[in-house]
């Protein structure tokens, strides 16, 4: 890992190094008879600082913008409706549920709506975190809660999970993904031609919603 510092910036650099030194004395405390050999792992790691990380990075992670203007998203949303695209409807849903949710596109195949039966309580949405399996999230599931939200929220919420379980019954889920992603793409050259950045449909961590005037898109420089 430390020999991959020219090409990592350095806030990457300080999150890889915590990672790494995590798991090194999670691998020391079980296997004690190794100790000695994570103790010099665990001491050259310490002692290495952010000297020598690249200035500027072309990595994936350092490419993305977790949030994007609203005015953008307006845009975007005003050209689907005049797009044949019969992905079109339910691209916008996603991107405005995005906007609420934060959820990654994976999430939506499990998520769950609670709502009480006369409307008047809190919506709650019980999400299974993506990356809990990977060790990469804290805990297996989040709950996101709102005191109130408008009934137009409510259906949109409810229009995307009742696509992802359809989707998903049908063995179509990552077949749709990614026809929306090219619908998204697409529109994104419509609108801007000369831009040397892209959205695409939001792939990156969270644990809580974003606020709420930003959508949870990711913002990728063209290959």
């Amino acid at each position: 890992m430390i020999a991959q510092k020219p090409v990592l910036a350095k806030k990457t650099w300080n999150k890889y190094k915590v990672g790494v030194n995590y798991y090194l004395r999670i691998g020391r405390a079980g296997q004690p008879q190794h100790a000695a050999i994570y103790d010099a792992a665990i001491a050259r790691l310490e002692a290495e600082g952010q000297g020598g990380c690249a200035k500027a990075t072309t990595q994936t992670s350092a490419l993305k913008a977790k949030r994007f203007p609203s005015s953008d998203l307006a845009k975007i949303q005003a050209t689907l409706e005049h797009t044949w695209s019969i992905y079109a409807s339910q691209l916008s849903d996603l991107l405005h549920a995005g906007c609420m949710t934060g959820l990654r596109l994976d999430e939506w195949r499990r998520a769950v709506l609670v709502q009480d039966a006369g409307g008047t309580g809190p919506i709650i949405l019980k999400v299974v975190n993506a990356k809990a399996t990977q060790g990469r999230a804290h805990g297996e599931t989040r709950t996101l809660t709102w005191p109130t939200l408008s009934n137009d929220r409510v259906a949109c919420l409810r229009r995307c999970l009742a696509w992802a379980a359809k989707a998903e019954a049908q063995d179509r889920f990552d077949q749709e993904v990614k026809a929306m992603q090219r619908l998204l793409r697409n529109t994104c050259k419509r609108i801007w031609p000369r831009r040397k950045e892209r959205y695409a449909l939001y792939l990156a961590d969270t644990n809580s919603p974003p606020k709420p005037d930003a959508c949870t898109l990711s913002k990728k420089s063209r290959p």
